[in-house]
């Protein structure tokens, strides 16, 4: 009997500790600020990991109230296997704000804190994970935090494992930020609203390729056109006021949302029929 009462309490043990001898694989959260090194966890911060939301060009980007954008992140290393990350989006009293829609290998846990699934298998050096973030109602700055660990697999929290930190970033929510945003990228909508079609003028700072998105305020895709090679300097692109099945769609906001060289611009649009 004392045999037994030993063994299952060793049994009892090892399950407890389980989440701290080894490593979280389906991804943890409240690590932005304190980071994923520590007892149970992964090794050191390092410099050789990076960490980077490249949709927010130069640290922010300007929001209308309520709109919802799309953005991904993505860790990278020169020789780790797989990697992972936790990310929030905070006001000014460090409470999570607006709200962050998973996308493919990632999960929402911790009260809104977006998070890995699983480790993802890096590519060329990279691993990147798409999700989209409502904005508040309310006007404010609002700043992304996140981390990102490469990792080499073996399952365990070990020294092998090399984390570090985005350098936070801003999304500043208000009724003058489209404005903003628009003067920034050299864009012109004309005319703006329609009652039909819309003609997009844009400039790119050198030869990219380049793919444009209509999608309504809740975020769906209305039309995706192809990815495209454009030259440097002034472009255009005209939209139809139609659905990718050649439907007028109703009257409403939208948004173009052009893609070029892992950047994007949310060009807003208002149709009424």
């Amino acid at each position: 009997m004392k045999i037994f009462i030993k063994s299952s309490l060793i049994a009892v043990v090892m399950l407890l500790c389980s989440d701290t001898l080894f490593a979280a694989s389906g991804g943890q959260t409240g690590r932005t600020t304190s980071g994923c090194g520590g007892v149970g966890c992964h090794g050191p911060k390092s410099s050789e990991t990076t960490v980077d939301i490249p949709t927010v060009t130069g640290g922010s980007m300007n929001v209308e109230p309520g709109a919802t954008i799309q953005l991904f992140i993505i860790v990278g290393h020169s020789s780790k296997t797989s990697a992972g990350f936790n990310l929030r989006i905070s006001d000014a009293s460090n409470r999570n704000a607006g709200t962050i829609t998973a996308g493919d290998g990632s999960r929402l846990a911790g009260g809104g804190e977006l998070t890995h699934r699983s480790p993802k298998v890096m590519e060329s050096g990279q691993a990147r994970w798409d999700f989209s973030w409502t904005a508040p109602t309310q006007a404010g700055t609002y700043t992304i935090r996140a981390v990102g660990n490469a990792v080499n697999g073996d399952g365990g929290a070990n020294a092998a494992d090399l984390w570090n930190a985005l350098e936070p970033m801003t999304l500043n929510v208000g009724t003058s930020s489209i404005a903003d945003e628009l003067e920034k990228h050299d864009v012109q909508t004309m005319p703006n609203p329609t009652n039909s079609s819309v003609t997009i003028e844009y400039a790119l700072p050198q030869t990219s390729m380049v793919q444009i998105t209509i999608s309504d305020m809740e975020g769906n895709t209305v039309l995706q056109t192809s990815a495209e090679q454009r030259d440097s300097g002034k472009n255009t692109f005209l939209w139809n006021g139609s659905n990718a099945q050649g439907t007028a769609v109703a009257s409403g906001k939208y948004y173009a949302i052009i893609r070029y060289d892992e950047k994007y611009i949310h060009v807003p649009i208002v149709i009424q029929r």
